[in-house]
């Protein structure tokens, strides 16, 4: 793909078999409200449904930037971790040294101030932004009561966990009240710190809280 202009903000985002969720995914992030159109880079990892056709609907129809890239891996490589950090690599060579990097999954629905408060943090001084995934309502349901269970013990136990942390090693970068997800369903970096610290691992698991 061509080279974006210099301090783009591109998100990359890798897929594999959404044909059913890219759209809204994409979709939601053509639609951010108070700050720049960013651009997509959309790494289709070993598709094998219709998503490769949806994204080149999506790209004719949009007004922002699409950049599909189809990539078959081998069975070994072909995991997300794989997936992201291809994508953010590409997605770093579009942006250029000034530019910022955000990466989401393909299932997800950004809010319309996601880019817009990703982006304030990093213009407050910030060289990463981690933010928090909030299951859909609707297929919430769909999850058995247990695992909801499970869920909140392991949430109140790591929120109790993290305010001791605070408490004993305070972090003037990461005052209380603060949460500890490092999801790949919301992360915004600068070029500049993703080079630092040698880009995103593809490790086949946890590359997000990896990195």
């Amino acid at each position: 793909p061509a080279t974006a202009s210099p301090a783009s903000v591109i998100v990359a985002i890798p897929i594999r078999n959404e044909v059913e969720r890219i759209g809204r995914c994409v979709r939601a992030l053509a639609q951010q409200q108070g700050a720049p159109r960013p651009q997509l880079v959309l790494l289709l990892n070993n598709c094998s449904d219709a998503t490769a056709a949806v994204v080149g609907g999506l790209a004719r129809t949009l007004p922002i930037r699409l950049h599909p890239i189809e990539v078959e891996l081998p069975a070994a490589d072909a995991h997300a971790g794989m997936a992201r950090s291809l994508a953010m690599r590409h997605a770093a060579a579009l942006a250029g040294p000034p530019g910022v990097l955000l990466t989401t999954d393909a299932d997800s629905v950004a809010p319309p101030d996601w880019l817009a408060r990703n982006l304030a943090c990093l213009k407050a001084g910030a060289d990463a932004v981690t933010g928090r995934a909030v299951i859909d309502p609707l297929e919430a349901r769909l999850i058995p009561q247990a695992l909801h269970d499970a869920d909140a013990r392991e949430c109140a136990y790591g929120t109790l966990l993290d305010r001791i942390a605070s408490l004993l090693d305070p972090d003037s970068a990461d005052p209380w009240p603060r949460h500890t997800e490092d999801s790949g369903a919301s992360i915004a970096v600068t070029v500049g710190a993703w080079t630092m610290v040698g880009g995103m691992r593809p490790v086949p698991l946890g590359e997000d809280r990896a990195f």
